[in-house]
């Protein structure tokens, strides 16, 4: 699952964005954080907001606000879920 995934180094594009003016940019993840990603897109690096985005990475579509917390604890949510399936 994608989902679970960090995504530094993987290839990102912006298909919806409030700001119209971020829709196509493409590029490398160099660096994520809580709320955002920092993409470098060969000329520069910037940092996109996962809020309210959605992203293609990797080939796959991302829903920016199912990311929106620290790479490290998306395994640990995922494993609470599973957890809590069990029960």
């Amino acid at each position: 699952m994608i989902y679970l995934d960090e995504f530094t180094g993987m290839e990102v594009s912006i298909v919806d964005s409030p700001n119209r003016s971020e829709i196509g940019r493409t590029g490398l993840v160099s660096f994520e954080t809580k709320n955002t990603l920092e993409i470098d897109t060969g000329r520069k690096r910037i940092m996109i907001p996962k809020h309210l985005r959605k992203f293609r990475i990797n080939g796959q579509f991302v829903d920016g606000d199912l990311i929106n917390m620290r790479p490290e604890d998306r395994l640990r949510e995922y494993r609470r879920i599973l957890r809590d399936l069990r029960r």
